[in-house]
């Protein structure tokens, strides 16, 4: 069955886009100080403090809606996911190891699987099935979910404090900002192309649309340590010369658990597949 394949992938696909999520007890007005510093004070800060944060908790929920054109440019996009994708999910991160989160997806069907990164490889379970994923390696290296908070910090433009909020217990500097969206579809491109085969000319379509979108974040009082990031794109008129008809992302962030020790580790006796093998695996393929 392709769709666990190629939904896999959706899966990792609005994880980079829109940088994973979750259902992290979320957050309540504060009254609590927070130090007076602009937008980019803070940015710079919780940058220099995320490089020092080794292992995380990341929680993921959102919602996507990804329409290919008939004769899109991204080849295979249609097999992805076309309409509606809700997913949400959590697990460990641990920088430079890697990372092993439990996802659970609707798309036409419900789908729940585990993705595992260690080192180089990618690895997916899903029905008590084990693979390891031939998957591009550009598109493994774009996996990185321990460089997902500095990455979206970066794509944010003209960042403003607008207020304090407290974040599971914690009281957080609240940042909104719009999407920088060439430097977001540059950081996609080994993705996109992993994926689907887009070519780097395709992506200033993909740039001029998401520089509509808006990210939020919330960053911690204290240590400067981001707990939450929220980031919304909607290009209901398509991206233009990239084979997309319509696209809209809605996606939570959180971290918790910071420095606890996690390991990682590949499932044992993981079969090794390519997406095709694996679209004929379950009830329903080819």
């Amino acid at each position: 069955m392709r769709i666990f394949a190629r939904t896999t992938l959706a899966l990792l696909l609005v994880l980079a886009i829109a940088v994973a999520a979750a259902c992290g007890g979320g957050g309540s007005d504060s009254d609590g100080d927070i130090p007076d510093l602009s937008g980019e004070e803070y940015l710079e800060r919780a940058g220099d403090a995320l490089a020092e944060v080794e292992s995380f908790r990341l929680a993921l929920e959102g919602t996507a809606n990804i329409v290919p054109t008939e004769d899109g440019a991204l080849e295979g996009v249609s097999g992805l996911v076309s309409g509606n994708l809700d997913i949400e999910g959590a697990g460990p991160v641990v920088r430079d190891e890697g990372f092993s989160i439990d996802l659970t997806a609707q798309a036409g069907l419900p789908l729940q699987v585990n993705l595992t990164r260690v080192g180089d490889e990618l690895y997916a379970s899903a029905l008590g099935q084990d693979f390891r994923l031939e998957v591009d390696s550009s598109t493994v290296e774009a996996l990185d979910l321990g460089e997902l908070f500095p990455a979206l910090a970066g794509w944010i433009s003209d960042p403003e404090v607008t207020g304090s909020e407290e974040v599971d217990g914690v009281t957080t500097a609240r940042l909104e900002g719009a999407i920088d969206g060439e430097r977001a579809a540059r950081e996609l491109e080994g993705l996109l192309s992993g994926i689907s085969g887009v070519d780097a000319s395709d992506t200033q379509a993909l740039a001029d649309a998401l520089s509509d979108g808006s990210v939020t974040i919330w960053i911690g009082a204290d240590d400067f340590v981001p707990r939450r990031v929220d980031a919304a794109v909607a290009v209901p008129d398509g991206v233009e010369g990239a084979g997309l008809e319509e696209i809209s992302l809605d996606v939570t962030a959180s971290i918790s658990q910071i420095g606890e020790e996690f390991v990682i580790e590949p499932p044992s006796d993981a079969r090794t597949l390519s997406l095709d093998d694996i679209g004929g695996l379950l009830p329903g393929g080819p």
